[in-house]
């Protein structure tokens, strides 16, 4: 799994790495099961940290918690 250097993922990334189709990563980010930042298109984009502490076996709950902390970090280098 090799995200972006903003460390944001695309789904067709998130589904390779959790082996489901990209309709699901879609659904999990729409349904809040997954973290995720839209692009100003409108696109979904999924938190590296996120799902890689999924992979690593952490719960959701902790996994959440890094990928709050990453957007905020990520926002605060926007302005």
């Amino acid at each position: 799994m090799t995200p972006a250097k903003d460390g944001l993922m695309l789904t067709e990334e998130v589904a390779e790495a959790f082996g489901v189709s990209g309709a699901t990563v879609a659904r999990w980010g729409q349904t809040g099961r997954l973290t995720s930042a839209q692009t100003p298109g409108g696109h979904r984009r999924y938190f590296a940290v996120e799902v890689s502490a999924l992979i690593a076996g952490q719960s959701r709950e902790a996994a959440r918690k890094l990928a709050v902390a990453e957007r905020e970090r990520l926002a605060g280098g926007l302005g």
